[in-house]
């Protein structure tokens, strides 16, 4: 059995790397994340996979959640950064079926929906740090 996760994390990938931007920077896309990397940034974070079997169809239903990560020396900046990249991510991954995101290896993506959205805070040594993490949830099928 093929599993679609790579096949979504790619098209995850291509749609957002280079797509989203914030006061006319790209905001660049990671599996990982660089040593030193500046803030803001996504990550491409865990999948969730369980299969939806019926007499006629395999399909699968993944969770897929994406970190959007600010930081700000000192007590400047705040959450607001987090939403509008958030946002941004938000309508380029969900969009109406037509023009759902295109995966290989043959599944077809016939859903896509926000099911959470947890902002949370800390403090580094340096900065406070804002994360928005999302969770999308992905309803794929196999196609023949």
């Amino acid at each position: 059995m093929n599993l679609p996760n790579k096949a979504l994390q790619i098209a995850y990938f291509q749609a957002l790397d280079g797509s989203i931007t914030y006061n006319g920077s790209v905001v660049p896309v990671f599996d990982i994340i660089p040593h030193n990397q500046e803030y803001p940034y996504i990550v491409l974070g865990s999948q969730t996979t369980t299969e939806e079997v019926s007499k006629d169809d395999f399909g699968f239903e993944v969770f897929f959640q994406l970190d959007v990560v600010t930081g700000f020396e000192s007590s400047f900046g705040g959450k607001s950064q987090a939403y509008d990249i958030t946002d941004a991510v938000v309508d380029t991954i969900r969009t109406r079926a037509d023009q759902y995101l295109s995966l290989s290896s043959g599944f077809g993506l016939y859903g896509i929906t926000l099911d959470s959205s947890v902002i949370t805070q800390e403090r580094s040594d340096t900065h406070n740090i804002i994360t928005n993490n999302i969770r999308i949830r992905n309803l794929i099928q196999k196609v023949s």
